[in-house]
């Protein structure tokens, strides 16, 4: 499924870009992009209003798609979940909670902490473009979260993008901060990148030691299967892009697809969950082949040939979606 931003983000994005030299901010454009490709620090690249204009052009796009297929996730895994309170550390320009207010319309109060006090005030400005009141009246504060948190707690916890960006000898005190602060959901994304999942893997291990319950992607609360498998957990997620955008990324289409990692943590009730997939499903003339994360704590091949009755429905899936395992049990591998 392709998702499309919401009109007032891009808008807002649109109005920022427009107030840059387009040399300078194609300049910054590819600044930003040579620091992903390369693992270095994005946030040396934001440091010029071109940079972040640049930003919330070509990354902000795909970051809330990424935010807003988690958090589809978190409420399908969680369906009494309906949060109120939503505590967004890392926050950026406020990407996390603009997804996040599109998922759990329930969302009242939003507060946003982060240590880039530019991007900051890029969240409080782009918030008055924004549809879902919760967002207009957030509260948008500096902090130096690697260090010390605030005191508050709320419902729902996010930490989008922001693992990568910390002192690796503080994650752990960070993410255990977190999630003392969580009274119902922490949810981590980070890059779909063997870094990425390697900081969410750990942060997996970190939470079931602390008693937590993982709601997704995991159908189960074991040992992950790909862990040292060579292998890293990632799912894709479609966006559409504007014209500004792709001429800045040097691109012809108007999507792409965001990988990433993401874990959501839970202090609630989890029901049996079905199946992940866990690649894109592969189809030929006479079969459909799915890889499974299962709830056993496997992963498991799948084939179902076509003449099965479930053979439609197999061809329908898609990477990162679930298939019940009663389905599983019935098509086993040949």
């Amino acid at each position: 499924m392709e998702l499309t931003p919401p009109a007032g983000l891009a808008a807002y994005a649109d109005d920022t870009a427009a107030r840059c030299e387009p040399r300078d901010l194609a300049r910054a454009a590819e600044a930003l992009s040579k620091a992903y490709r390369d693992g270095g620090d994005s946030r040396r690249a934001m440091r010029t209003a071109e940079g972040r204009a640049a930003y919330l052009q070509t990354r902000l796009p795909a970051t809330w798609a990424a935010a807003r297929a988690a958090f589809t996730a978190a409420a399908e895994a969680l369906p009494r979940f309906q949060p109120s309170s939503m505590l967004d550390l890392c926050c950026g320009p406020g990407t996390a909670a603009w997804a996040a207010t599109e998922v759990w319309p329930s969302l009242d109060l939003v507060n946003g902490f982060d240590r880039d006090r530019e991007l900051l005030d890029h969240a409080r400005e782009a918030a008055r473009h924004a549809e879902h009141p919760s967002l207009a009246r957030a509260t948008w504060r500096a902090a130096d979260v690697e260090r010390e948190l605030p005191p508050a707690e709320a419902d729902l916890v996010s930490v989008c993008y922001g693992l990568n960006e910390l002192d690796p000898r503080r994650r752990g005190a960070f993410l255990r901060a977190a999630w003392e602060r969580t009274l119902g959901a922490l949810v981590l994304v980070e890059p779909g990148t063997p870094e990425g999942f390697a900081n969410i893997l750990a942060a997996r291990r970190a939470l079931l030691r602390d008693g937590a319950q993982v709601a997704a992607p995991c159908p189960h609360g074991g040992d992950c299967p790909l862990e040292d498998s060579g292998e890293w957990c990632h799912f894709a997620q479609r966006v559409r892009r504007s014209r500004r955008t792709r001429d800045l990324k040097g691109g012809s289409l108007a999507y792409e697809d965001e990988k990433f990692s993401y874990l959501v943590a839970t202090r609630l009730p989890v029901e049996p969950r079905p199946a992940r997939i866990l690649s894109a499903p592969r189809e030929s003339k006479v079969e459909a082949r799915l890889d499974l994360c299962t709830p056993e704590g496997g992963r498991e091949a799948l084939t179902v040939p076509r003449a099965s009755e479930r053979f439609r429905e197999a061809r329908k899936t898609e990477w990162g979606g679930v298939w019940p395992r009663e389905a599983a049990a019935e098509e086993p591998t040949p």
